[in-house]
C-alpha cells in the first residue's frame, strides 16, 4: 500500500509502507525502562532507499547513545568482527602508509588499533564508556559529534562500519564525511544491503531492521544514484554475509536458507545470505 511519507533524502512521496516493526526494549546494547515504538519500514520507490518511521529527535538518540554500552560491539582479543576484517582488507588494497585515519563511530577502538602504527588514528564516538575505552588505546577521539567536527580538519582515510544506517538522512551523511577528506582520499563504508535478494523477500521481518537505532536503511542501487548525482567515484566494493561462512554447517546452512524463505524464522537465520557490502568512493576529480 501506498505510504503518507516523505523520503527524508529525495523528498519524494512516492514511498511504500512495508509493514510494522516491533517495538523494542535494547537500544544500543542497553535494556531501557519501557519499549521504544518500532514504527513501520518505509521504501522510497524513486531513490530506493528504506527507513524506519516515525523516528525520535536528534537530542533523543544522542542521549541514548551517550550511555550506550562499551560491550556489545565489543570483541575481545586480538579479533575484529566480521565487517571489521572485511574494511581492514579493503584498507590493506590501497596500499598506503603513514595516513592520517578516520574512524567515525570507533566504538572501542578494534578497528583502528589493528591498522598498521604508521597511520595517524582518530575516532569519532557517542558513547562516553566506548570512547574512553578508545583513548586508552591511544586512539585520539576529535568528537563525539560528526556534525561538530571542524571542516577544515583533513584525514586521508575515513571509515564507518555499521554507521550509516544510524543516521537520519545517509546522503547528507556522506556528503559531510567527504568534505573531511583530502583531495585524493577515500571513504570507506560497510552496512546492509537493502538490494540482498531475501532481505526484498522477508522486508519489515529481515532482522537488520530490527534495532530500534537502526533508522535508515541503503542498497547498492541506492548508493549508484547518490555516487552519480554528487559526482563519486566507486572504487571498491564487495559483497558478504554478516556472519561468516564458516561458521555454519552446509546442512545447518540449508536448514536456515530454507527457513528464511518460507518466513517461518527470520531473525537470526536470515544472516544465512550475503546481506551486507562494503564500498569505498572517493570525489570524482574528472569532473
Amino acid at each position: 500500500m501506498n505510504s503518507h511519507y516523505e523520503c527524508r533524502v529525495c523528498s519524494s512521496l512516492n514511498t511504500l509502507n512495508l509493514g510494522p516493526l516491533p517495538k523494542q526494549k535494547n537500544f544500543a546494547g542497553r535494556i531501557l525502562e519501557k519499549k521504544l515504538p518500532g514504527g513501520s519500514l518505509i521504501k522510497c520507490l524513486d531513490c530506493s532507499l528504506l527507513v524506519r518511521e516515525p523516528i525520535m529527535n536528534t537530542s533523543q538518540y544522542n542521549a541514548l547513545y551517550k550511555k550506550a554500552s562499551s560491550e556489545v560491539w565489543a570483541i575481545s582479543g586480538d579479533y575484529l568482527r566480521y565487517d571489521q576484517s572485511i574494511v581492514k582488507a579493503m584498507i590493506a588494497r590501497l596500499s598506503k602508509s603513514n595516513i592520517k585515519v578516520l574512524d567515525v563511530g570507533c566504538y572501542t577502538g578494534e578497528l583502528l588499533s589493528s591498522l598498521p602504527e604508521s597511520y595517524a588514528k582518530y575516532g569519532i564516538e557517542m558513547s562516553e564508556a566506548a570512547a574512553s575505552v578508545a583513548s586508552s588505546k591511544g586512539i585520539k577521539i576529535v568528537s563525539n559529534d560528526l556534525y561538530a567536527i571542524d571542516t577544515q580538519k583533513k584525514f586521508d582515510l575515513i571509515t564507518a562500519v555499521d554507521v550509516i544506517e544510524h543516521t537520519e538522512n545517509p546522503e547528507v551523511f556522506i556528503q559531510k564525511l567527504m568534505t573531511l577528506l583530502e583531495p585524493h582520499g577515500q571513504l570507506i563504508i560497510s552496512t546492509g544491503n537493502t538490494d540482498n535478494w531475501l532481505w526484498k523477500r522477508l522486508k519489515n521481518r529481515f532482522w537488520y531492521s530490527k534495532f530500534p537505532e537502526h533508522i535508515s536503511f541503503i542498497g547498492e542501487s541506492w548508493l549508484d544514484k547518490i555516487c552519480f548525482k554528487n559526482k563519486y567515484l566507486i572504487v571498491d566494493k564487495e559483497i558478504f554475509s554478516y556472519m561468516p561462512k564458516s561458521s555454519w554447517s552446509s546442512i545447518k546452512n540449508f536448514v536456515k536458507f530454507i527457513l528464511s524463505v518460507m518466513c517461518i524464522v527470520p531473525e537470526h537465520f536470515s544472516m544465512c545470505s550475503e546481506d551486507h557490502f562494503c564500498f569505498s568512493i572517493k570525489a570524482n576529480r574528472h569532473y
